[in-house]
């Protein structure tokens, strides 16, 4: 038999036991944006009010910065991504890449070596996107969507709850699309203005910003406001219902509007008289400083109600003291004189609206064209056979 082999205690290598590698628990953290005007304070020293707010919205603060988007920036963005229809962000990425073109020009041309014409502009976008130091979309707190027809309008929330002001004009948005938008995914929005202007909304938007302090939803097809102006009471200071489809008892609705001071329901064919003697005038409109009626009635006692709008400081755009009360004739016919002068022709040669763009003010719109201005610029855009002496001379 073969000798037993002596065991040898201690002279091997101890193998080293694997252990498993460790779980690690990625957790997503949700980003969290902040009010962009947090910090801002009012000139004593606290938090901004609804006139602090209206005060800088209307005014040109040092960081403000404004993007303007129109349809040939979707088309830019249709050209180079291939996605019909294109995100508001590609489109804000055309434009910020456009203004950067732009400096690029100016620098060229004063160094003298200029090489980007305007005719060329598109295609260095497209070539050159990659290589321009664009602006991050994040530096934007005003954005404007004009004659976009590219709904729903969809916007990140990278953008969207950084904005302070946001106008989309002329889109075709409905209700759907509007209330999709304010959702922003379930993050906060923080608008302090919402312009509407020009589309197919029937109502008012749901989701409103609670500190939105600016709302403008002429020249829709709303037939009501009821409780939809509930989330932002508290901070509403300008109200624009002109040309839509509101009943006689749009004021009801408007008594809870705790700092409302510039109201414009003019050029609602529905709304034929408006019998305040008969209902508690609050507080709020009491407090107006501002008021379009256009054609519309305050009933009889016109001269009893606005005397309890001790506020009033505007009428129809015209100005407005109390000491014309007194005077029920002469208060009658300022009521029914909506444009700026007796018959606005000498101010009728600076419409902008027959060149294509809207008037903004009614001082300078003719006198036939204010209430269909957004379709006189349209036609003025788009109609070969428009010729502005038509409308300026009806």
């Amino acid at each position: 038999m073969p000798p037993r082999r002596k065991k040898v205690f201690g002279g091997g290598r101890k193998k080293k036991k694997i252990s498993p590698e460790p779980v690690v628990d990625i957790q997503v953290v949700e980003k969290v944006y902040l009010d962009p005007w947090c910090s801002i304070r009012s000139p004593y020293g606290g938090k901004l009010s609804p006139s602090d707010n209206w005060t800088r919205l209307t005014a040109e603060y040092v960081e403000k910065r404004v993007c303007t988007v129109y349809e040939k920036h979707f088309a830019v963005a249709i050209a180079i991504g291939g996605e019909a229809p294109p995100s508001v962000d590609a489109a804000i990425e055309m434009v910020l890449a456009e203004e950067e073109v732009a400096r690029l020009a100016v620098v060229a041309t004063e160094t003298g070596c200029a090489t980007t014409t305007a005719a060329n502009t598109t295609t260095t976008i497209a070539t050159d996107t990659t290589r321009l130091q664009i602006a991050p979309p994040k530096s934007i707190d005003t954005l404007h969507l004009l004659n976009c027809h590219h709904p729903p309008m969809k916007v990140t929330a990278e953008i969207l709850s950084r904005l302070v002001a946001l106008s989309i004009s002329s889109c075709q948005l409905n209700d759907a699309n509007v209330g999709q938008l304010l959702e922003n995914d379930g993050h906060p929005v923080f608008l302090r203005s919402l312009a509407l202007e020009n589309n197919d909304l029937t109502t008012i938007p749901i989701r409103l910003p609670p500190k939105l302090t600016s709302l403008n939803v002429a020249f829709n097809k709303i037939t009501s406001i009821g409780a939809r102006l509930n989330p932002c009471k508290s901070f509403l200071y300008f109200l624009s219902l002109e040309a839509n489809n509101l009943k006689d008892d749009v004021f009801k609705d408007l008594y809870d509007l705790l700092h409302l001071r510039v109201l414009d329901v003019s050029a609602n064919p529905r709304m034929t008289t408006v019998d305040l003697p008969t209902l508690p005038l609050s507080q709020s409109l009491k407090q107006l400083e501002e008021l379009s009626l256009g054609q519309t009635f305050l009933g009889e006692e016109l001269g009893a109600v606005l005397k309890q709008m001790i506020a009033l400081k505007r009428l129809n755009g015209k100005i407005f003291s109390q000491s014309m009360c007194v005077d029920i004739v002469a208060l009658s016919d300022l009521q029914h004189q909506i444009v700026a002068d007796d018959e606005n022709i000498k101010d009728s040669a600076t419409c902008s609206c027959v060149e294509g763009n809207p008037c903004i003010s009614r001082y300078n719109c003719h006198v036939n064209i204010w209430y269909r201005r957004h379709e006189v610029a349209r036609l003025a855009r788009e109609d070969p056979n428009f010729t502005r002496e038509d409308f300026l001379s009806a």
